[in-house]
C-alpha cells in the first residue's frame, strides 16, 4: 500500500533503502545477521519491481526554474497530475500546461537538451532510443540542443521541425501558422499539407503558413523572447553581416549570386507581364501577357491574361466563350483548424497522383499550355493529424461543357503509429472519352457529338512502414487497379488462322503493382523497387499527365493498310466510332485501349515486369527522379500456337520518366530550370501516342528582368493525316516584375 503513495521518481530510491534494510538486519548487539530465505525473495521481487516501474515511467529530466502556474499530467502514471514547483521530476509521456502569464524550463537529465516553456501553452513529451520530440499543442516555447546522436524534433500540428546543436523559440496557435526563430543555423522542416521540406534561415523571423511555405517579416507583432532577443542581437554583431534572404556556412558548396526578396504580406496586389514570341502547331505568334495577383490571407486570386497574335491565323482564339474566361482565372484556398487541413486549387491542375501512381499518375490539364487550356478543381483535404487525407479533382470545367467530364476520388486512412498502415481506394470516372477531341484535332464535321463512351476505374493502394530510423526509412507498399469498359473489346491471340479459336474479348483490365519496397536515407535518396502483373489489354498509369489528350485518337482507314485482317467482331466494334462526314466510314475517333489493335502494339496475353524508381532531393533546390518499367508477355500457355503461327503484337513493353528541378542561386544567372520526359506502356521509338517531353528555364537579366525560355511536345495527329506529329510549342520571353 505504501508503494502507490510514492509519487515522482521516488518509487525507485524507496525501494533501494527499505530492500536493503529488510535485507541486512541487525541483533541487539549491532552485529548484522544473514537475512533468511524469505527476505532473500522479497529482496528480490523488490528490485524486479523497482527496474520494470522505473522502466515504464523513466525520467527524463527536471524543473529547473518555474514561474506562476503549470501543471504537469501523464495518464501513464498513477495520480500524475499535480502543480510543478522547482526541482521536480519530468518524466516521458509527461503532458504540460502553462497558465496566463508563468513559465516553466526544463533541464534534460543528460545534459543535451534544454527546454523553456512560455504562458498559456501546452505541449507533450516523448523520447526514445533514437529521438527526443516536443509535440506543441499550442502556445511558445525555446528550446537549445547541443550535438548528440539522439535526434530532436518540435512537432506542431501543422509540420515537423528538426534540430541539433541550435537554440530555436517556436510558436504554434493551432490554427493557420507556425512563428520560427533559430539562432545557430538553419533548420528543417516538414509540412505535413503539402507533404514537402523546407529551409528556415537562421536569424531571421520566420512564418510556415498551413501549406508549407516560409514567409520572413520584420512585423513588430512577431516579438521574442528576451533572452533569445538578446542573444541574436549578439550573434549578428559576430558575424558582423547584414541579414541576407540566403545564409550560407563556410562549408557550403552552392555560391550565393544574391537574391531579393519581396516581405510576405498578409495582403498585397501585384502584376507580372510578359512579351516574346512563341511557335505552336507550325505557326508563330507574337504574346502579351498581363499577370494580375491578389493575395489575402490564405486566399490567392490571379489572372492569365495572355494575347496571341500569329503572321496567318490572327489572334488566337480563345477569348470566345465562358470556358475561355474560366481558363484565365487561378485561384487557391487553404486553411487549417487545429488537426484538420483544407487546401482548395482552381484553375491548372498538375500532378493528380492516387496511392502508388499505377492508375493516376502526374494527371494534368496543363500539358500543352498555352495552345490548349483548361480550367479543373483540386480539392485536398486532411482530417487529423496522421488519420484520413482526401484528394478530389475534375480536370476540365469545359469537358463537362461538352457533355463529358472527368472526376476522380481518392481517400487514405492511416491505422495508428502502433500499426504504421496506410490502406487508400480511389476511383476514376471518365463519362465520355470524345468531349475533348474538337479541342484537340482540327476537325471540319460535326459528327463527334454523335459517340459517346464511358470508362470508370478503381484502385486500392497500402503502405507499410516496416523501419523509421534517423536516416533510414522501408516502406512495403503496393496497388491493384481495375479499369472497366462499356463494352467488350475484341482481340485475337495468334495473327494467323483460324481466328475464331483466337478470338478473346474483355470487358476490363486489371494489375497489379507489388509487393513493392521503398528506402529513403538520409532524406535525400529514394530507392523504389516493385512487381508488375497485368492482364491483356491492360495499360499502367492509365490516367497519366495527357490524358486529356490521349483518351481518344483520330484513325482515318483510307490512308492506312493494315497488315493484318481484322475479324468481324472487331469490325462491328470499331464502327461504333465512326465520324465519317460522307458514308464512306473512313473516319474514326478510337478510344485508348482499343487504338492498339489498330497500330498492332496491343498486348494479348497477360504480362508481367518490375518498376523501379531512383530520387534525389537536396535541400529542395535540386530535385532529380527517374523511372523504368519493364513488361513482359507470358505466353507460356500457348507455346504450341507460337511455334505454328505468327504472334500479333509485341513481346515486351516499357516506360520511362524522369524529371529535373533546380530552383535559384545553384546555377550562375538561372532563376529556374526544369525538365521532363516520359513515355508509358510502349514498345518502340514510334509509338508516341503517351510520350511528351519539355523544358523550362529562366533568366536573370538586370533591372529585374527575367528571361524565360519553355519548349514541350506532344505527338498527335493533328492535321489528320495519319502521322503523329511533334506539336511544338515553345516561347522565349520577357517577364517584367513590378
Amino acid at each position: 500500500m505504501m508503494i502507490t503513495k510514492i509519487i515522482y521518481g521516488e518509487v525507485s530510491e524507496w525501494l533501494k533503502v527499505h530492500a536493503w534494510n529488510a535485507c541486512m538486519d541487525e541483533n541487539p548487539s549491532g552485529v548484522q545477521i544473514s537475512p533468511s530465505p524469505q527476505i532473500k525473495f522479497l529482496v528480490i521481487f523488490l528490485f524486479l519491481f523497482s527496474s520494470i516501474y522505473s522502466q515504464s515511467n523513466q525520467k527524463i529530466g527536471s524543473v529547473s526554474f518555474i514561474e506562476g502556474s503549470c501543471i504537469v499530467e501523464n495518464s501513464r502514471i498513477e495520480n500524475r497530475q499535480s502543480n510543478l514547483v522547482l526541482g521536480s521530476s519530468i518524466f516521458k509521456n509527461d503532458k504540460i500546461s502553462s497558465a496566463k502569464n508563468s513559465e516553466c524550463h526544463i533541464l534534460y537529465d543528460d545534459g543535451l537538451s534544454h527546454l523553456s516553456i512560455y504562458n498559456n501553452s501546452n505541449i507533450l513529451l516523448f523520447e526514445d532510443n533514437f529521438s527526443r520530440t516536443i509535440k506543441m499543442k499550442f502556445g511558445s516555447i525555446l528550446i537549445q540542443s547541443s550535438k548528440a546522436d539522439i535526434k530532436t524534433y518540435v512537432v506542431t500540428p501543422s509540420n515537423e521541425i528538426y534540430l541539433n546543436e541550435n537554440k530555436v523559440w517556436v510558436e504554434s496557435n493551432s490554427l493557420l501558422t507556425d512563428k520560427i526563430y533559430s539562432i545557430n543555423s538553419e533548420i528543417n522542416i516538414y509540412n505535413y499539407l503539402s507533404k514537402s521540406s523546407n529551409k528556415i534561415l537562421p536569424l531571421k523571423k520566420a512564418s510556415i503558413l498551413n501549406d508549407g511555405s516560409v514567409s520572413y517579416t520584420n512585423f513588430e507583432e512577431f516579438s521574442l523572447p528576451f533572452e533569445i532577443n538578446k542573444e541574436s542581437l549578439l550573434r549578428k554583431k559576430y558575424l558582423n553581416e547584414k541579414m541576407n534572404s540566403i545564409y550560407l556556412n563556410p562549408s557550403d558548396l552552392i555560391p550565393n549570386y544574391d537574391n531579393k526578396r519581396k516581405i510576405d504580406q498578409s495582403k498585397y496586389f501585384n502584376i507580372d507581364y510578359n512579351t516574346g514570341v512563341r511557335f505552336m502547331n507550325s505557326d508563330s505568334y507574337l504574346s502579351l501577357a498581363v499577370y494580375p495577383y491578389y493575395k489575402n490571407n490564405n486566399l490567392i486570386v490571379g489572372g492569365n491574361i495572355e494575347f496571341f497574335y500569329g503572321s496567318n491565323l490572327g489572334l488566337l482564339g480563345n477569348w470566345d466563350d465562358l470556358s475561355d474566361i474560366f481558363e484565365k482565372i487561378h485561384i487557391s484556398y487553404s486553411k487549417s483548424d487545429n488537426n484538420n487541413r483544407l487546401f482548395v486549387n482552381a484553375g491548372r491542375v498538375d500532378d493528380i497522383t492516387f496511392g502508388n501512381g499505377y492508375l493516376v499518375k502526374n494527371l494534368s490539364n496543363t500539358f500543352n499550355y498555352p495552345y490548349q487550356r483548361n480550367f479543373g478543381i483540386n480539392l485536398l483535404y486532411e482530417i487529423g493529424y496522421d488519420f484520413i487525407d482526401l484528394n478530389f479533382f475534375i480536370p476540365s470545367i469545359r469537358d463537362y461543357m461538352n457533355g463529358g467530364g472527368v472526376l476522380g476520388f481518392h481517400t487514405s486512412l492511416y491505422m495508428s503509429h502502433k500499426f504504421p498502415l496506410e490502406l487508400g481506394v480511389g476511383f476514376v470516372f471518365d463519362f465520355n472519352q470524345f468531349s475533348l477531341s474538337s479541342e484537340t484535332y482540327n476537325f471540319s464535321n460535326q459528327n463527334i457529338s454523335n459517340i459517346s463512351r464511358a470508362v470508370s476505374a478503381m484502385e486500392i493502394d497500402f503502405n507499410y512502414s516496416l523501419m523509421k530510423r534517423m536516416n533510414l526509412k522501408l516502406n512495403l507498399y503496393g496497388e491493384f487497379v481495375g479499369i472497366w469498359f462499356p463494352n467488350n473489346v475484341y482481340y485475337v491471340q495468334i495473327d494467323g488462322p483460324p481466328y475464331v479459336d483466337d478470338v478473346r474479348y474483355r470487358k476490363g483490365a486489371w494489375g497489379v503493382l507489388g509487393p513493392g519496397i521503398e528506402a529513403i536515407i538520409n532524406n535525400k535518396y529514394k530507392f523504389k523497387f516493385a512487381f508488375n502483373f497485368n492482364s491483356a489489354g491492360f495499360q499502367p498509369e492509365y490516367f497519366n499527365a495527357n490524358y486529356l489528350n490521349n483518351r481518344s485518337i483520330y484513325y482515318n482507314a483510307s490512308n492506312e493498310n493494315l497488315e493484318f485482317p481484322l475479324i468481324s467482331e472487331q469490325i462491328e466494334m470499331i464502327d461504333n466510332f465512326d465520324i465519317s462526314e460522307n458514308s464512306d466510314n473512313t473516319e474514326f475517333l478510337i478510344p485508348k485501349e482499343i487504338h492498339p489493335i489498330l497500330s498492332k502494339t496491343f498486348n494479348p496475353f497477360p504480362a508481367f515486369g518490375f518498376t523501379t524508381e531512383f530520387g534525389y532531393n537536396y535541400d529542395n533546390i535540386i530535385d532529380i527522379s527517374t523511372l523504368l518499367s519493364l513488361f513482359i508477355q507470358n505466353k507460356s500457355n500457348t507455346l504450341d500456337l507460337i511455334k505454328e503461327f505468327q504472334i500479333s503484337g509485341i513481346s515486351t513493353y516499357y516506360s520511362i520518366g524522369t524529371k529535373i528541378s533546380i530552383k535559384e542561386n545553384v546555377l550562375r544567372h538561372v532563376s529556374f530550370l526544369d525538365f521532363y520526359f516520359s513515355n508509358v506502356f510502349f514498345w518502340s521509338a514510334d509509338d508516341l501516342d503517351k510520350m511528351l517531353y519539355g523544358i523550362k528555364m529562366g533568366f536573370k537579366l538586370p533591372l529585374d528582368l527575367l528571361l524565360v525560355f519553355d519548349l514541350n511536345q506532344v505527338f498527335y495527329d493533328y492535321n489528320l493525316i495519319n502521322d503523329k506529329e511533334k506539336m511544338i510549342n515553345a516561347g522565349i520571353e520577357i517577364k517584367m516584375d513590378f
